[in-house]
């Protein structure tokens, strides 16, 4: 029977494979079966897992208004998350099942994938802040109703299923498939933004204690064709009939640095003196507009491998994809009349879009170099939507013309009364990266050492040198030099101002009209008025992961330390890859008998890094499971 569970070159699954053995839970021989001339296969995996938090919530991450005053973050819409929990504190108790089906009849075959998941925790567990589905009801639950799919406290959804057949056309091979399923282009192993962006990810799985690669990538709707022209050269090609968006973690959630985001996150609050839920109530919040969705249509791709026996069987690789926005973009309305924000529809209003056509261009190769496994790739992206800081944007829907020290005043002015403010520009942007694998024997006492290391670079070019790109929101607005204010006050708003000679100077932390009649100012927390930590021209890092393999320590049980390693060394790209100085540190134990049954221990570090608002997330995992 053929092995579905994902498509792609070759060479991409024999580096994957052995890479994923650093961190994949090992499963037991499926079951297998006969029915007349189908062959069948049955394969299971039931887990129960919990995480905690390990660490306490770091001030600097949160608002003031949440904090009575403690806090130092620039905003009050990127800390619900951070409040509910405290150290210690359990954010998730999983119980999941995922079980395949594979049936085939001679050339042609059906795969399917079904998952359910139940997250004790996240579904009755109260926390100490609470979030907008649930209007900020301290020591409640949260509400995940409204929330993705699969980022629901509970549920049940079918991931693959799709048909496969294998064909000759004249001599030449044909591989046909036709469904849901995951397409994994290119040689990325942990570095993401690469050419392998067909199938979104789903970020919530990842964050779950006994996580598995194959729930985190997302199947797709999809036609795709795989011929090989001659024993070394084989072209592939994709329609995308479907388009998903990336699954991220609700609004309130342990792992969530945005509270306007997720099912029911529709309210951006607007101060940070005040608390979320006093906001809210009064009406202190610009409301959502919904979401401007990628069609289903346009996606598509082709491929071509060839494998050159004589440099030392070497495959090479060229790649093109065009592809709309897996990732939310956000934009704005602009008020359609100026009124003080009460949330009502005349107000501006923000939303999330998903920009379409965006073309990938990528070159691959994969080969062995001695004892190691060798694989790199190049992707180019002529036009990549990338963000503009947030706060920016916020600021511009909110203040319209009072915003005088905004960077994109101009583009809220000419959107005019109603118009859309859009959040991002088009800029180039190049990646390369390259993996190195190896398998050492007899090390440390263990039968074997498996090594995965990846480093990568991320260039961007185009960028509006006047703009500030990127830099999560907690961080507020970046500084600038000072300017005058030119707003016209009537006498009686001026004498209520302290003398000042002739003007009104504005900065970065101060402006005395808006702070006096509106407590505003471009970025209230004065440590937070750098020019740091926005996308740069260049950015790099590197991944390791390394597992030792004890077998048979015990009658029938394995035991595997683990270590994987993540440091951004210098530079500041789009999400996900870079945040210069970030570091992450895990360290685990996994231990299984006789292939069948696994319970795995892991605890996670971060630290490093001047502009990660998630560095105060630390965390222990554990988790059980069985295959069969």
């Amino acid at each position: 029977m053929a092995n579905t569970s994902a498509v792609g070159s070759r060479r991409y699954l024999a580096v994957c494979i052995s890479a994923l053995t650093l961190g994949v839970p090992i499963q037991s021989q499926a079951l297998t079966f006969n029915w007349g001339e189908v062959e069948g296969s049955f394969n299971s995996t039931l887990s129960l897992g919990a995480s905690w938090r390990a660490g306490d919530p770091d001030e600097d991450y949160l608002s003031p208004g949440n904090t009575d005053g403690k806090g130092r973050a620039s905003v009050s819409t990127t800390d619900d998350g951070n409040l509910n929990y405290d150290k210690g504190d359990m954010y998730s108790l999983l119980f999941k099942g995922v079980h395949d089906l594979e049936l085939s009849l001679d050339n042609i075959g059906l795969f399917t994938r079904f998952k359910y998941w139940y997250d004790y925790a996240l579904a009755e567990g109260d926390v100490a802040h609470g979030h907008v589905p649930n209007n900020y009801r301290v020591d409640g639950t949260l509400e995940t109703e409204g929330f993705d799919d699969l980022a629901q406290s509970q549920g049940a959804e079918f991931l693959d299923y799709y048909l496969y057949g294998n064909f000759e056309l004249g001599s030449a091979p044909v591989e046909l498939r036709a469904g849901n399923m995951v397409l994994s282009w290119g040689e990325s192993t942990f570095i993401q933004n690469g050419v392998n962006i067909i199938s979104p990810f789903d970020v919530t799985a990842l964050h779950r204690p006994g996580s598995e690669i194959k729930e985190a990538l997302l199947p797709v709707g999809l036609l795709y064709a795989n011929i090989g022209v001659t024993a070394e050269l084989s072209i592939e090609a994709f329609y995308q009939y479907e388009w998903k968006r990336t699954v991220l973690e609700g609004c309130g959630t342990y792992w969530s640095s945005a509270d306007v985001y997720g099912g029911g996150g529709d309210k951006l609050t607007l101060s940070t003196a005040a608390p979320d839920a006093d906001q809210v109530a009064a009406g202190g919040f610009m409301p959502r507009a919904a979401d401007d969705e990628a069609g289903d249509s346009g996606q598509w791709g082709i491929a071509g491998r060839y494998f050159f026996d004589w440099l030392g069987g070497t495959e090479i690789g060229a790649y093109y994809v065009n592809y709309h926005s897996r990732t939310p973009i956000l934009s704005g309305i602009n008020a359609t009349s100026f009124s003080p924000l009460t949330g009502q529809p005349e107000n501006p209003q923000y939303f999330f879009e998903f920009p379409e056509d965006i073309e990938v261009y990528a070159l691959t190769f994969a080969t062995n170099l001695g004892l190691w496994a060798v694989s790199g790739e190049v992707s180019y992206r002529p036009e990549l939507p990338l963000q503009i800081n947030t706060v920016e944007i916020s600021q511009t829907l909110a203040l319209g013309s009072l915003n005088e020290w905004s960077r994109i005043a101009d583009r809220g002015a000419a959107a005019g009364p109603g118009g859309v403010v859009h959040g991002f520009d088009n800029v180039e942007y190049t990646q390369a990266q390259m993996t190195f694998i190896r398998f050492f024997e007899q090390v440390m006492g263990a039968d074997r050492l498996a090594i995965a290391a990846e480093v990568g670079g991320v260039w961007i070019g185009g960028m509006n040198e006047a703009i500030n790109y990127g830099r999560s929101a907690t961080f507020g607005i970046g500084d600038f030099e000072p300017i005058n204010s030119g707003l016209p006050l009537p006498p009686a708003i001026l004498n209520l101002l302290p003398p000042l000679p002739g003007i009104i100077p504005v900065s970065c932390d101060s402006h005395p009209v808006l702070s006096l009649l509106a407590g505003v100012q471009p970025n209230s927390q004065p440590q937070n008025c750098t020019d740091d930590g926005f996308v740069e021209d260049f950015s790099w890092g590197y991944r390791v992961r390394a597992r030792l393999t004890y077998s048979d320590v015990f009658k029938g049980v394995n035991l595997t330390p683990n270590m994987a390693w993540s440091h951004d060394v210098s530079g500041y790209s789009p999400p996900p890859n870079f945040i210069e100085g970030r570091q992450a540190l895990s360290i685990g134990l996994s231990a299984d008998y006789l292939s069948t049954y696994q319970a795995d221990i892991s605890y996670t570090n971060y630290f490093g890094a001047d502009y990660n608002d998630q560095q105060d997330r630390d965390f222990i995992s554990l988790s059980f499971s069985v295959a069969f």
